[in-house]
């Protein structure tokens, strides 16, 4: 089969890739009938109407998830190519509209989504359409599964699949190229401690996900003048636009960082934790925050709370602060790991209960996604690494990744393939300015013609 057939839908694909950026479908609370708010919902009933218009069957599960389906599922029998459409907030500092497509002179579309997976969503859908207008035939059925809750949890595959078979195989384009067999652990820990009551700080917020470092923060503080400029000038060794307002008995700082995916911690500046630092090397008074400086704001690989560990296959467990809130004289720190494929996460968690506790802190909730390793010995994973030499010719690798991607809800049966390149620019995943190279996404979708051809008839 000729995969470049695709590249005859481009125009098509850039069109419903920029109605789809153009949803805000930053996945939230449950609204009425739709469990990841209405703007998730909006994008999934975007892309499923279009896979209707095609002439796919489609099902919609509750509003968490759908699907659209090429061929009869004989006793369940299908392939899968999982997407996500629901994206984590826009943030500050972007050079375009966020929610609005932009095609640059350099020849990279800009738009949240258009990287994770909003461009991967698309894409799949014309790729079953190829199929079917070539008409294809094969040995089982072909669906394009479509979530809406994948950044806050990925609770909307363990809704979709209550109702819905497993795949006897499947990829999801939501990381890079070539093929990811491993997957580290995901443990999102919300940390607890009441504020001291003669604590300086009235007022301390900071970040938005759980996922993502935090970018933005602003502390009120009882202070001197001279606390709150030392302060200031502490938090500027590492943030921007770091500035001071003086209230009627305290003052308001509240400085910029850089926001990264979770999974890259290194690659972002943390406000949350500078402004911590700041306000506890500077004004003190506070035993609460002083313990959270050493158990998170100083390091991002666990050695705070005690869990500091790598191993060959995936490296180093990660830590990162995605958001921090004093309400009701109570503190709340979320805290984001991701740690090695052959560590235990139970081991991890007890590990942590017992530094916190010892200093002040408690472990209001947690999650654990525990991690993902397929031999790259299986058919599958042999049969894709064959899709990439054949569209690229460059030889294939299998790596491991810190990234969470619906690989795990599929019981051992895929894995994570694409869509970034080894050798792409930075795609600023969760970050501002997201983008994907336009050349890229139409190579990536003859990738993605290839392996679903290769699915639905190996």
């Amino acid at each position: 089969m000729d995969y470049s057939i695709i590249r005859k839908y481009q125009k098509e694909i850039l069109a419903d890739l920029s109605v789809l950026v153009s949803i805000p479908s930053v996945a939230g609370e449950r609204e009425s009938d739709y469990p990841f708010g209405k703007q998730a919902a909006l994008a999934l009933d975007f892309v499923l109407d279009r896979a209707k218009t095609m002439g796919f069957a489609v099902r919609n599960v509750d509003y968490a998830a759908g699907y659209a389906q090429y061929g009869d599922a004989e006793d369940g029998r299908y392939a899968g190519v999982l997407t996500h459409v629901d994206v984590v907030p826009a943030g500050d500092g972007w050079n375009t509209p966020p929610f609005e497509m932009t095609i640059g002179e350099d020849g990279r579309i800009y738009g949240r989504g258009v990287a994770d997976d909003k461009g991967a969503a698309i894409v799949a859908l014309y790729c079953m359409k190829a199929l079917a207008d070539e008409g294809i035939t094969g040995n089982r059925a072909l669906r394009c599964i479509f979530g809406s809750g994948e950044e806050i949890g990925m609770e909307d595959m363990e809704v979709f699949f209550r109702s819905e078979p497993l795949p006897e195989m499947a990829f999801t384009p939501d990381s890079g190229y070539t093929v990811c067999n491993r997957e580290k652990g995901i443990m999102h820990i919300i940390l607890k401690a009441n504020a001291p009551g003669d604590s300086p700080i009235s007022q301390l917020d900071a970040g938005t996900a759980i996922n993502c470092v935090a970018e933005k923060a602003a502390v009120t503080i009882a202070c001197t003048d001279a606390q709150a400029e030392a302060m200031v000038a502490a938090i500027n060794e590492t943030c921007s636009d770091t500035a001071a307002e003086q209230l009627e008995n305290t003052v308001r700082i509240s400085t910029v960082g850089r926001s990264a995916h979770a999974m890259r911690p290194e690659a972002g500046i943390n406000a949350a934790a500078a402004v911590i630092r700041a306000a506890v090397e500077n004004v003190g008074g506070d035993e609460a925050l002083a313990s959270l400086v050493k158990l998170v704001c100083s390091d991002i690989d666990g050695t705070g709370l005690g869990v500091a560990q790598s191993d060959e296959p995936s490296g180093q467990l990660t830590m990162n602060l995605g958001h921090f809130h004093l309400s009701g004289g109570v503190y709340l720190a979320g805290i984001d790991i991701r740690y090695p494929v052959t560590a235990n996460g139970g081991e991890i968690i007890e590990t942590i209960r017992k530094t916190v506790e010892n200093m002040g802190w408690t472990v209001d909730s947690y999650s654990d996604t525990a991690p993902i390793y397929m031999s790259e010995e299986e058919p599958l994973i042999r049969a894709l690494c064959e899709c990439y030499e054949e569209v690229t010719g460059k030889p294939a690798v299998v790596y491991s990744t810190g990234g969470g991607t619906y690989a795990r809800s599929l019981g051992g049966r895929g894995i994570a393939f694409g869509m970034e390149f080894p050798d792409s620019q930075p795609t600023h995943l969760h970050e501002a300015n997201e983008s994907f190279d336009a050349e890229e996404l139409m190579q990536h979708a003859e990738i993605c013609l290839a392996a679903m051809y290769r699915m639905m008839t190996m």
